[in-house]
């Protein structure tokens, strides 16, 4: 037999061979399974600050509706408007983490009180507002809403 038929027919290292493609699959693998954990703890770690920057913004929502309704400091005028930093005391806005700069409310329309409501359109009006909340991260929500009043 010739010297180059033996070799061909020979199969040691073949085991090292079959060992290091398993190690290159194996740590090629481990390379991705790092990769995308660490890409799904960044994307959850930003769903998390975004969520609670919402839920802060929708809390200064109810806030001024609350605390302006407790206090009757809503704009008296069509087109003028109330900063948070300039109430008496905006301290729950503060403690809840709202942008008190930012933060108003605004007087936007003043007329009949929205239909369905059963309220007479002949003795009660109704003050359109529109309220703009921002958390201290600049997520920003605006709501519209209307307080009734007598004529």
């Amino acid at each position: 037999m010739s010297r180059r038929h033996t070799y061909l027919h020979n199969q040691r290292g073949t085991a090292l061979v079959i060992a290091l493609l398993v190690m290159v699959t194996a740590t090629v693998v481990a390379i991705c399974a790092n990769f995308t954990s660490t890409t799904e703890v960044a994307i959850s770690g930003n769903q998390r600050r975004f969520c609670a920057d919402f839920f802060t913004a929708d809390g200064g929502l109810e806030l001024i509706k609350s605390y302006f309704l407790d206090n009757f400091i809503f704009p008296t005028n069509v087109g003028d408007e109330t900063i948070v930093r300039d109430v008496a005391d905006p301290s729950p806005f503060v403690d809840l983490g709202v942008d008190t700069d930012e933060t108003k409310v605004k007087k936007v329309l003043e007329g009949n009180p929205p239909k369905g409501r059963g309220i007479s359109a002949q003795y009660f009006r109704g003050n359109y507002y529109r309220a703009k909340s921002v958390a201290l991260n600049s997520i920003d929500l605006e709501e519209e809403f209307c307080v009734i009043s007598p004529k």
